[in-house]
């Protein structure tokens, strides 16, 4: 079942991706059965998110913001800035009190595909995104905010 949904998250993260939106992830839900959201929401609400740039695979990443948007925002003009495509930026996903990590496939020097993943830990959140992505793909970037 885990993974029926996570790939409905992975074809939602694409189709928005196309669309020039970003991805909402949450690290702790509040459904979470590994009990990470009583011990992350005592610290208060810190969001992180990565830009990734599609032309030549510049990234941009933001932490420990206190609004999503500020994060989004943040990670965006970060790739920009390290882009020579600044227009092909497109913000990815978001996480709240957590780690984000993206990989992505190559083809040359472009990003053909990607994949994102959430945990408590930078390995973790590797190891979903690597997972997310396929078998070719290569670690690009990652994120981590106060818990």
């Amino acid at each position: 079942m885990l993974t029926v949904i996570r790939l409905f998250i992975a074809m939602i993260a694409a189709v928005a991706t196309a669309l020039g939106g970003a991805v909402a992830v949450q690290a702790a839900p509040a459904d979470d059965s590994s009990g990470l959201g009583a011990s992350l929401s005592a610290s208060g609400r810190w969001y992180g998110a990565i830009a990734i740039a599609f032309d030549d695979g510049a990234a941009g990443w933001s932490y420990d913001y206190k609004t999503k948007r500020k994060a989004l925002n943040r990670a965006q003009k970060e790739c920009k800035k390290f882009s020579e495509f600044p227009s092909s930026c497109r913000k990815i996903a978001w996480v709240r009190n957590g780690c984000l990590a993206v990989a992505v496939l190559w083809n040359g020097s472009m990003v053909a595909d990607y994949g994102w993943g959430i945990a408590r830990s930078k390995r973790k959140a590797y190891l979903n995104a690597l997972d997310d992505c396929g078998p070719d793909c290569k670690k690009r970037a990652y994120t981590c905010t106060k818990w």
